[in-house]
């Protein structure tokens, strides 16, 4: 059997700006063809940023396990590159909470002292 998988990740990672958004919208591109009768698989990434690239070699290092040789190993392998894309995923909802609190705050009313006029 012959399966096909493509798909896009979006992901929001850390830019290291010290001004403007320190959040940017990442994405990658997945292809997979694995060959069930071959035990064999091709796989294309497009822009794959530096976490998931480094999470993807150590994956296919010797001993980590046999990358594609099976669909079980080849869902790992998603599973991995998932992993690293959504690693900072709390931290940027936490980040958007932090901007929302903000924007609370300063649309809030502010009380007016009570003026008490003599005349």
């Amino acid at each position: 059997m012959i399966i096909e998988l493509c798909y896009n990740i979006r992901f929001f990672q850390r830019n290291g700006r010290t001004t403007g958004d320190p959040w940017s919208l990442r994405q990658v591109g997945v292809y997979q063809k694995h060959n069930g009768p071959r035990r064999c698989s091709v796989w294309i990434f497009i822009s794959v940023g530096d976490t998931p690239q480094k999470a993807l070699e150590t994956a296919k290092k010797p001993g980590v396990f046999d990358f594609g040789q099976s669909p079980i190993n080849s869902s790992m392998f998603h599973g991995i590159l998932l992993k690293t894309t959504a690693h900072e995923w709390q931290d940027y909802l936490q980040s958007l909470n932090a901007q929302l609190d903000l924007l609370v705050r300063i649309t809030q009313p502010i009380d007016q002292p009570n003026l008490i006029v003599l005349g």
